[in-house]
């Protein structure tokens, strides 16, 4: 099982998974909690919750990093320990994929705060999010474009 929990602040988000990204349903779950962030300028996954990660969930995150690339998204990883780490290292993947600490991303997060326009159009369309979140992200799950929320698999 797999779970994600969405922190949005300014142009960044992280997303904090907990469980295993292996083959099957649960990597349906990243999938679509990534593609949902369109509007994000920084992504950052948390994996200090994943106990494992198989080839099909590595594959994955691959892919994941390709399509933020293609949107101008950075993409980065965060608190890869353990098990996780040793299969990145394995496949050599540590030399393709960013990483970032938790100072890193708090540094990151702080930048993209700072330049987040503080006009009354950006307000209004803030407004807007939280109160129709469906009216401000094209082809995104309603429940992804809110400032935070759980995805959990059944």
């Amino acid at each position: 099982m797999l779970d994600i929990i969405i922190h949005k602040r300014g142009n960044a988000t992280v997303l904090r998974c907990q469980g295993q990204i292996v083959i099957g349903d649960d990597s349906a779950i990243l999938r679509d909690a990534v593609l949902a962030q369109v509007q994000a300028k920084l992504l950052v996954l948390d994996l200090a919750g994943v106990s494992r990660v198989d080839a099909s969930g590595l594959g994955l995150v691959l892919r994941l990093r390709e399509w933020s690339f293609s949107c101008a998204i950075k993409f980065k990883l965060m608190n890869v320990v353990n098990k996780v780490l040793q299969v990145v290292e394995l496949t050599k993947l540590d030399r393709v994929f960013e990483f970032c600490s938790v100072e890193d991303m708090l540094h990151l997060v702080h930048c993209a705060e700072a330049r987040k326009s503080t006009s009354v159009v950006s307000k209004s369309r803030d407004i807007m999010l939280l109160l129709n979140p469906a009216s401000c992200a094209q082809d995104a799950p309603a429940a992804a474009t809110g400032e935070k929320f759980l995805v959990a698999a059944p």
